[in-house]
């Protein structure tokens, strides 16, 4: 209970900076209200039109769709993960077929791959951690080795980047993109049978807020972090 408190905690942390009104005090506290009005709304904004800028030549994440989330208590959510959405207190939701939303009542935010408050990461300059998630992992006698994508603030922007992690080593992270608008968290969702997936932002998006989803495929760090056992 103590561990899922304090990624709840660092996930709030992350939304601090949202511009989303709030709603009447108290009315997004019983888990039953969050699902009301709650819905993605698609939109066609390009990667310059969300102030995302894209790093590198090889392997850059490509922007798939963006959708607003909206809702009375859309500004409390912290987290997207392909149509799964993470609040503040760590209540997770997800979009039905027929598009409303349902409670996931034995679904954590780390089970959806979102990394413990205190997880080795690394450091970069002028800037602050604010949280990361899990992309790739193996075991090997000498303990657990993974590909993790982070996120940090620094210097009036965002940063996206995937670092690998060898016990309570880390390498040096990789830039994907940068935003000029708060990012409150990334996720990732992997596709089958490839080193690649699809990465989550949620970001302030105006008065509200965006999920984003970007196509990245990770195979050279995932070969990378197979071939360092």
């Amino acid at each position: 209970m103590a561990a899922a408190g304090a990624l709840a905690a660092a996930l709030a942390a992350c939304s601090a900076s949202a511009q989303t009104a709030a709603p009447a005090p108290g009315a997004c506290a019983a888990t039953a209200s969050r699902a009301a009005g709650l819905k993605f709304v698609p939109v066609r904004d390009s990667l310059a039109e969300l102030s995302i800028t894209v790093a590198g030549d090889q392997e850059r994440p490509k922007l798939a769709n963006v959708a607003l989330l909206q809702g009375p208590c859309a500004g409390d959510a912290v987290a997207s993960r392909v149509g799964v959405v993470v609040f503040k207190d760590g209540v997770v939701f997800a979009a039905t077929s027929n598009e409303r939303f349902s409670h996931w009542p034995h679904v954590t935010a780390q089970q959806l791959g979102i990394r413990p408050v205190g997880d080795p990461h690394p450091a970069l300059p002028q800037s602050r951690f604010l949280m990361a998630s899990k992309v790739d992992e193996t075991r090997a006698a000498t303990g657990e080795h993974a590909l993790d994508v982070g996120l940090w603030q620094a210097n009036g922007s965002y940063v996206v980047a995937a670092y690998t992690r060898h016990g309570g080593d880390v390498g040096t992270p990789v830039e994907l993109l940068r935003s000029a608008r708060p990012i409150r968290s990334v996720t990732y969702f992997p596709s089958p049978d490839s080193n690649s997936g699809t990465l989550g932002l949620l970001a302030d998006h105006g008065d509200g807020v965006a999920s984003i989803s970007l196509d990245w495929n990770h195979d050279a760090l995932s070969r990378t972090l197979r071939a360092q056992k």
